[in-house]
């Protein structure tokens, strides 16, 4: 979920989306997807922004699709849908894409850069996620990190997933 709420990424690319298209140590880091990713077919290229980046830190070093236990785009979508729901957020199929967009646009003043971002056009960019929010907000929306709990159990979860990865069994 907060791939989805902090790069822009559409669940049916999350689906296909790899944890080496993450590239952590790359400057500030990017994600960089590969044209086979994405709705247009064309390679696009997201920062890692600093917020995504402590949410995701744990998985680092991971291989592989990201999202391998859903069979589908829709069960993507179905999984989180009934997390969300039982937190009580209203996650949508892409809300959290156009809640990133809203306030991309809003953070960096510049359509051009969050289209190219984002894999639409300047013109949707003008005309539906333009001044919906204020770089207030987005200065806000672009804080939001784990808690010191929730990075915890992140962690754990994370090294989970690498025993897994490396064929050896939990402790």
């Amino acid at each position: 979920m907060a791939i989805k709420a902090f790069s822009g990424v559409r669940t049916e690319e999350i689906f296909f989306m790899e944890w080496e298209h993450i590239h952590f140590r790359r400057g500030k880091g990017y994600i960089i997807l590969p044209r086979r990713v994405t709705k247009k077919r064309r390679r696009r290229i997201m920062p890692l922004l600093p917020n995504l980046r402590k949410w995701i830190a744990p998985f680092e070093g991971l291989k592989g699709r990201i999202c391998q236990r859903w069979s589908t785009p829709q069960s993507v979508f179905q999984g989180w849908d009934r997390f969300a729901g039982k937190r009580d957020i209203k996650a949508g199929a892409n809300r959290f894409r156009n809640s990133y967009i809203s306030y991309r646009a809003a953070q960096t003043s510049d359509p051009q850069k969050t289209s190219l971002e984002t894999g639409n056009s300047v013109k949707v960019i003008m005309e539906d996620y333009l001044e919906l929010t204020t770089p207030e907000e987005a200065a806000r929306w672009f804080k939001l990190t784990p808690s010191e709990k929730r990075l915890e159990a992140l962690a754990k979860y994370a090294n989970k997933l690498k025993r897994a990865q490396a064929g050896t069994h939990p402790d």
